[in-house]
């Protein structure tokens, strides 16, 4: 901590089984005040998320991933000034996700001190290789720990967010309308938790999003069609026994038992039946649908030509 002018520190996979650096006098140093990025990821590392992490004004990429950190998810994370990735999945944490979380100024607006064309270093994180600071996607990852509770509706104030990972937690509630205002979202993932309710109509305005998982939880009623959700498949929802729509092949009487059986989906109106036919390549189609009437027609002929 006394490198005053240190810029990145990379201590992954460095350490086993030890307890995370939080000593109270680490409190007291001036260190790491110019430190931008901090990944102490796949460490094993034991305790609760360091306070002295609060004091380092610049930083904008907190690495904390596939450690033994238990505890809760601190406050004061939110009031970091330029926090633009804060990665914490894998390990222990309990408690709700704070909604001071939604505070973090730096992937709320583009007024805060975001320039990031000044580390132009080749660094490797999430297993993946950047060259500038300025590529790596602005994200949250608190997925694989205990985290319950709602899921924050002010984390729609993070406007400039690229990625959102919420996963296997025990998160129970809606999914907040909220999380349609992150209209640079391109990976959402709530997958594995408790959510109910119904999918917001609003999400069909995150028109970046590739990236889209809610299976393995209790949603209901029928999956929004259109833009972004055309180009999602069935995994995206499957473990949702209560949603229906045109792409589970599921409609609303086939998910509750009436002692009727169930019903068949109903017939695609004309716009499904073009969204379905076009998945199959136009030449194949043709081909196929020409066989099957020739063959159809030549065994009947045949048929007459013998009786």
């Amino acid at each position: 901590m006394r490198c005053d002018n240190l810029s990145v520190l990379f201590l992954t996979r460095c350490y086993k089984d030890e307890p995370v650096p939080n000593d109270e006098h680490l409190l007291h140093l001036n260190g790491f005040q110019n430190l931008q990025i901090l990944s102490l990821g796949g460490c094993r590392l034991r305790g609760e998320v360091p306070s002295w992490i609060g004091k380092l004004k610049k930083l904008k990429v907190l690495n904390l991933s596939y450690n033994q950190i238990t505890g809760t998810i601190p406050k004061w994370l939110g009031s970091m000034p330029n926090l633009l990735v804060l990665n914490i999945t894998r390990n222990h944490l309990t408690g709700e996700l704070p909604r001071e979380i939604g505070d973090l100024k730096a992937l709320a607006s583009d007024d805060t001190d975001s320039d990031l064309s000044n580390l132009a270093l080749p660094f490797l994180l999430d297993g993946l290789q950047y060259n500038r600071l300025f590529n790596l996607p602005r994200g949250i990852k608190v997925g694989n720990n205990n985290l319950s509770g709602n899921i924050p509706a002010e984390l729609g104030n993070l406007r400039l967010l690229h990625e959102l990972y919420l996963n296997d937690n025990d998160f129970n509630g809606s999914i907040p309308s909220e999380l349609s205002h992150l209209v640079n979202l391109e990976k959402l993932d709530m997958s594995g938790n408790h959510l109910s309710g119904e999918i917001p109509e609003s999400l069909k305005k995150l028109h970046f999003l590739s990236y889209f998982s809610v299976k393995n939880n209790d949603l209901e009623g029928e999956i929004p069609k259109g833009d972004q959700f055309d180009t999602f498949t069935d995994t995206s929802f499957e473990g949702n026994p209560k949603l229906y729509g045109t792409l589970l092949q599921r409609n609303c009487h086939s998910t509750t038992g009436g002692g009727q059986g169930e019903k068949l989906p109903p017939a695609p109106t004309a716009e499904e039946s073009e969204t379905l036919w076009h998945t199959i390549p136009f030449g194949l189609g043709y081909s196929v649908g020409f066989f099957e009437v020739s063959v159809s027609l030549l065994f009947r002929c045949s048929r007459k030509w013998f009786n």
